[in-house]
Order: C-alpha cells, then structure tokens, then sequence
C-alpha cells in the first residue's frame, strides 16, 4: 500500500446526467432519454417513444436537412393543424 487510497474499493467515473438528474454511463443514453421525453407516451401499452427515439438519432444526418428547412411558419401551421385534429374540428 503506497498510499491511503488503494485500499478502498471505490474509484471516479464519468457519467452523463439527463434533465431530471438520472445518471447514464454514455452521453447518447442520456441523449435518448431526453428524445423519448420530448416525444412523449404514445401508443397502446407500452410507448413506442424509445424505439422512435433511437430511430431519430440513426436518421439524423437525413432528418437534420429537412427539419431545418421549417421555417416558423411551417412549425405554426402544423401546430394549429394539430389542435384542430385535436378538437375534432378536422
């Protein structure tokens, strides 16, 4: 034993912590997460979030183009498309 330390079986690592403080051992686990909680629960039972969620992340380099070409008032169109599916009012 050369010094107080090696004896103790604990040791520093490096985590990534999501939004609300939970710890993942890689930046993309937390980066999930993050995605599948954007999206939201959606579908029956249990919520296909996570598996689009990882879909999205391997895509991304297609998506990223398309997606910035909304502009804002692409984005308010849609919104309003979907408050109205929403109200029934189709």
């Amino acid at each position: 034993m050369t010094d107080g330390e090696s004896d103790i079986p604990v040791r520093a690592v490096q985590a990534w912590s999501d939004g609300r403080g939970h710890l993942y051992s890689t930046k993309e686990a937390a980066l999930l997460v993050e995605i599948e909680r954007v999206l939201g629960h959606f579908g029956t039972g249990e919520s296909m979030a996570p598996g689009i969620a990882r879909l999205i992340a391997a895509k991304r380099d297609e998506l990223m183009p398309l997606l910035a070409a909304f502009g804002p008032d692409t984005v308010k169109a849609i919104s309003l498309d979907l408050a109205r599916e929403r109200r029934g009012a189709g």
